[in-house]
């Protein structure tokens, strides 16, 4: 028995046993979304493209190519056709190099190369590491994870097998902007709408192809993820759906051995600002439960996911709390294997790491 931590709901207890559960069977992947790599100073899907419109804006002609553009994807297109493909993915690998952030004066200063939550996740019994991000974070921390765990296993878009998730290989699902040898990758990347169709393509598009049997079988933990990526979230509800047609199916036969796949997403607990008991003061910051759980039954109707949430401050752009979910969540396993796991701050003195 255990208690919940004070910074995660007492009411998502069932869920972070099921959750737990799923772990320790090493039955679950982990899907990772720009939130962890943030921090460091990576943007994600939004200021990527703002980066971009930026950039496109000082070409002549720029502006007026990107007036009346809507859709991101969209947008994309505009700023790599004024860009020219050089400009573009030289942005693109200028923004995502592992150890040299780009600043907006064009100067670049240096950088961590992952977090410590990086290190706690690739530590956990996940069997793959899904990502839509550009960066190595994943593969840079795994050596620190553990001595076992040297030996890098990597699938980067267009060459995803899903029949391969297995011994906690990292899957780029977009691309990646850099190989860990330094070879730039970011022509790779899928960004554009051009870039989408081709990647999602009902017949022939390698990620659709690789995500939704993943969806429809796979137990995920989605980390960092806001879900506003449009292709993942129609895949995820297809696959949802899908899955839930097979139930019945077989349900009507008499015969329903299809295990129980559920998908989970730690999340931070919904804010806002009320300005209404005391309009001569500063707003106050209240939680908003009634949003938090509109979402929940929201993401649970149509992606079949459990949410666990998290508490956050006003002032913690990098969610600490979640980070300490995280290596809850590892206690809790190591206790249940019983085998003992440094801890990541251990793994992040060690000596042999140089940021």
């Amino acid at each position: 028995m255990y208690s919940m931590p004070a910074w995660l709901r007492p009411t998502d207890k069932e869920a972070f046993d099921r959750l737990r559960s799923a772990m320790v069977g090493e039955d679950c992947l982990v899907f990772i979304g720009a939130g962890l790599s943030m921090p460091l100073g990576y943007p994600d899907w939004n200021g990527l493209i703002r980066l971009l419109v930026e950039q496109a804006r000082r070409i002549d002609g720029g502006a007026e190519e990107l007036a009346g553009v809507s859709t991101r994807e969209s947008v994309a297109d505009v700023c790599k056709r004024v860009l020219t493909d050089e400009g573009y993915f030289r942005l693109i690998a200028d923004t995502f190099q592992p150890r040299l952030r780009l600043l907006s004066n064009g100067k670049k200063e240096t950088r961590d190369e992952f977090r410590p939550i990086h290190v706690r996740l690739m530590q956990l019994p996940f069997s793959a590491y899904l990502t839509t991000n550009f960066d190595l974070c994943l593969e840079m921390a795994r050596p620190y994870a553990s001595s076992h765990n040297r030996t890098p296993g990597r699938q980067v878009y267009p060459g995803l097998d899903p029949t391969r998730l297995r011994d906690k290989v990292v899957c780029h699902i977009h691309g990646v902007a850099w190989d860990e040898d330094g070879t730039c990758q970011s022509r790779s990347i899928v960004l554009t709408s051009a870039d989408y169709e081709k990647a999602y393509a009902c017949e022939t598009g390698q990620a659709r192809h690789f995500l939704l049997p993943v969806f429809k079988h796979q137990a995920i933990l989605f980390v960092g993820v806001s879900f506003q990526d449009r292709e993942v979230q129609n895949l995820v509800a297809a696959a949802a759906e899908q899955y839930e047609m097979m139930r019945i199916e077989t349900s009507e036969r008499g015969v329903d051995n299809l295990p129980d796949k559920e998908h989970f997403a730690l999340l931070p607990m919904t804010y806002a600002y009320d300005s209404t008991s005391n309009p001569s003061c500063l707003p106050v910051r209240k939680r908003d439960a009634a949003t938090e759980i509109q979402q929940d039954q929201e993401l649970s109707h149509k992606y079949h996911i459990s949410v666990i949430r998290y508490d956050t401050t006003e002032d913690d752009p990098v969610h600490v709390h979640l980070d300490q979910t995280i290596e809850f969540l590892g206690q809790l396993i190591r206790s249940m294997r019983r085998a003992p796991s440094p801890s990541a701050e251990e793994v992040f003195t060690e000596k042999d790491y140089v940021p």
